[in-house]
């Protein structure tokens, strides 16, 4: 009877701190949580900085887990908004753009789909976010293609940079999904903003069918426009990057997958 008593008594023990932790596993997500809906930057910083470990939170507590990863989501949404409403009246300083680069990296890193919408909003910000949105595949053709209609040229640029990472990582669309980005890129090729243009020609090296596009290449590196000064006077970007591809169409040089997927 004594062994019994025992037995349940490191039972029920066992089960007491087992949910003492739980509870400290809820409290810290929570208080993390608020802390991220806080109106002032450096505390959603702060909360950024010392939130839970995702990957021993992930083992320890799913549920808890799964909160913490929606409310990075929800955070890199709120930052988006800030960001936005801030260029109208300057640039953040050095410190909070640091902070809005490492949540766009950590929201990249979950690779998880509910993450596409803030992932989207934070896309003129470069690699960390199209390669981010790449890694879905066929489910963001829609919505980067949407952007495409976007009336900052950086957006439409940032979006043919998404479309690029999508082939360079080699992920996986479909023939509808292929087509129409094959339409997007050739219309592209007539954006009326040089750096647009330049960005739907590296798009196009990584597609299989990109044969297809050596009439338009080749009038682009004859006729194109846009320039940049340099010391040695103008350089014709737009004519430079069309070129280059139809050397490597011409050679058969195969365009330079992301490491690890060939």
């Amino acid at each position: 009877m004594r062994i019994i008593s025992l037995i349940v008594a490191v039972v029920g023990l066992v089960s007491l701190c087992s949910a003492q932790e739980i509870e400290k596993i809820h409290v810290n997500v929570s208080q993390t949580l608020e802390e991220m809906s806080s109106l002032n930057w450096t505390v959603r910083q702060k909360a950024l900085l010392e939130m839970p470990d995702l990957g021993e939170l992930t083992k320890q507590d799913p549920a808890e887990a799964d909160r913490l990863r929606l409310g990075l989501i929800h955070l890199l949404i709120t930052e988006n908004e800030e960001k936005h409403a801030n260029t109208r009246v300057g640039t953040w300083p050095g410190e909070r753009s640091e902070y809005y680069a490492s949540l766009i990296e950590t929201v990249s890193d979950l690779n998880d789909v509910r993450a596409v919408p803030a992932l989207l909003g934070a896309i003129t910000t470069g690699g960390m976010a199209t390669r981010g949105l790449a890694r879905f595949g066929d489910q963001i053709v829609d919505p980067v293609l949407q952007l495409l209609s976007s009336p900052d040229p950086r957006t439409r640029a940032s979006a043919l940079s998404a479309i690029r990472n999508l082939f360079r990582l080699r992920q996986p669309v479909s023939a509808n999904s292929y087509a129409r980005i094959e339409v997007a890129l050739s219309m592209a090729l007539k954006d009326p903003e040089g750096s647009v243009r330049s960005a739907a020609i590296s798009a196009i090296e990584f597609l299989t069918t990109r044969d297809k596009f050596v009439p338009a290449l080749r009038q682009l590196s004859a006729n194109d426009p846009a320039t940049m000064q340099t010391g040695h006077g103008l350089f014709y970007t737009v004519r430079h990057d069309a070129s280059e591809l139809l050397d490597n169409i011409a050679h058969h040089v195969p365009p330079a997958y992301a490491q690890g997927t060939q």
